[in-house]
């Protein structure tokens, strides 16, 4: 199964890495909040995707990278591929808005809360990168290549989609533009959709890399030390 996830990613990342370098040499700078959040996530997901094809390209045993396992269950498989496509479309028509308004619609240009907001932005891509960083030639999807526990990892087991569903709720602010209850509810459960496919993501990857000892260490380590942990401690005033 490790060749049918190098088959399937390795053109795909190689089609997003020049979809996005075209995308950044094309892009106009300028000084507002929204062309700048735009400019630096297209810069970032460049960043991201290097480090993506180059994971599965260099998926080599001589490497030290070599894929040692792949998940063999139908819902891990699918809440992985649902974030792709063909099947990226039915996940962006399910998250869709009724609305369509995003952060940068309701709020006062360049006021003290659109740049706040725009920070917020940045700072979860700004996760997501550097957990993706964190991989380095170890990054793949479904796939078991070693233990990952430096950068964000060292604080929780699922750094990169806490962000991505956090950027999604900043970013699309389902509350705000609708007019009545079932507009409202139809948002809310768009971006619930979100959360739950990266709930799935996390479970059946957890369930699958349980099996090796050393992650169900880390596992365990997380658990008992990791940031939700400390946040518990907090506020249940232990130590």
């Amino acid at each position: 199964m490790a060749w049918w996830v190098k088959f399937f990613f390795i053109p795909l990342m190689y089609a997003f890495l020049n979809d996005a370098l075209v995308g950044v040499l094309r892009f106009s700078w300028q000084g507002d909040a929204v062309t700048l959040v735009l400019g630096l996530f297209m810069f970032g997901l460049c960043c991201d995707l290097v480090i993506a094809f180059a994971g599965y390209l260099f998926s080599l045993r001589l490497l030290g990278g070599d894929i040692r396992s792949v998940d063999g269950t139908w819902l891990g498989w699918f809440s992985c591929m649902i974030c792709y496509p063909p099947l990226l479309g039915i996940f962006h028509y399910i998250k869709q808005q009724v609305d369509g308004l995003v952060w940068s619609d309701w709020l006062l240009p360049n006021g003290p809360l659109y740049w706040v907001w725009a920070v917020l932005l940045s700072g979860t891509w700004l996760v997501y990168w550097v957990a993706t960083a964190s991989f380095g030639l170890k990054f793949s999807n479904l796939s078991w290549r070693g233990l990952v526990d430096r950068g964000p990892y060292r604080f929780t087991k699922h750094p990169a989609y806490l962000a991505k569903n956090i950027y999604w709720w900043l970013h699309t602010v389902p509350f705000i533009g609708v007019q009545g209850w079932a507009d409202l509810s139809r948002n809310l459960l768009g971006l619930a959709f979100v959360s739950l496919v990266y709930y799935l993501r996390a479970r059946t990857e957890e369930a699958h890399l349980m099996a090796f000892p050393e992650y169900a260490a880390y596992a365990a380590h997380i658990e008992r030390h990791g940031l939700l942990a400390r946040v518990r401690r907090g506020l249940g005033g232990q130590r």
